[in-house]
């Protein structure tokens, strides 16, 4: 999976940023949260996060959270893991691409002339 490897508490998370979306590895997420196996079961998920909240990411056989379904599905977890991952998921992931994103689109500008 050709994605970007990030770190959470010393465990890789694998993203995938695909123009505006982003996809969390779904496997990566259960076990960075030490989520018991029922509760991994996909369409399980699904009910809580959407049909599209947790899907093959594009071009991937990787299950994978959506941006909004990660959300979602952490917004229904009250543990202090959950919490301090979804922080660092928009302070460490969500907040640098967003400004990446932002540079990419704004067009250079020319610089400004000294007068003297």
């Amino acid at each position: 999976w050709s994605g970007q490897y990030y770190e959470f508490d010393g465990r890789q998370i694998r993203i995938l940023f695909d123009g505006d979306d982003v996809w969390f590895a779904a496997a990566d997420v259960f076990d960075a949260l030490d989520t018991p196996r029922p509760a991994r079961n996909a369409e399980r998920v699904r009910h809580i996060v959407g049909r599209d909240g947790l899907r093959d990411a594009p071009g991937s056989d990787l299950l994978g959270f959506s941006e909004k379904g990660l959300a979602a599905w952490l917004d229904r977890r009250t543990d202090r893991t959950a919490s301090l991952f979804a922080r660092w998921v928009e302070t460490q992931v969500m907040q640098p691409y967003r400004r990446r994103r932002e540079l990419e689109a704004t067009p250079d500008s020319p610089p400004a002339s000294r007068e003297k």
